[in-house]
């Protein structure tokens, strides 16, 4: 008899349903989910930065140790930076990366079409 009383009357889960629904029938949402990226101000300091590093790299003298591949990481992380952007934006990116000049420039544009400025 004990046993019966102590017995919850509903489960865990069937509580945390019945709280949910309630919840929602008086108007009261969930908390919208946070961002799993990287916050927008560091995406934004992250292509100026690269953005920067490529304009030296370029003015470089063409006897720069690695310079090829010096270009090709920074641009590489440039993309990724603006892939970042995209999602954090909701602006469609390129399926695949690296970006060709065209889809960077693209990318670029719809960013700032979207309000990004860097």
């Amino acid at each position: 008899m004990l046993e019966d009383v102590a017995r919850p009357l509903l489960s865990a889960r069937t509580a945390g349903r019945a709280g949910r629904a309630l919840l929602e029938a008086v108007g009261v949402r969930r908390a919208p989910e946070r961002p799993t990226g990287p916050p927008l101000q560091r995406i934004c300091a992250d292509l100026r930065r690269l953005d920067s590093e490529m304009a030296q790299l370029l003015v470089s003298d063409p006897r720069t140790p690695a310079l090829f591949h010096r270009l090709q990481a920074v641009s590489w992380a440039y993309d990724g930076a603006l892939r970042d952007a995209c999602s954090a934006l909701g602006v469609p990116a390129p399926d695949h990366a690296p970006f060709g000049q065209t889809e960077r420039l693209r990318t670029e544009a719809e960013l700032t079409a979207a309000g990004l400025r860097w």
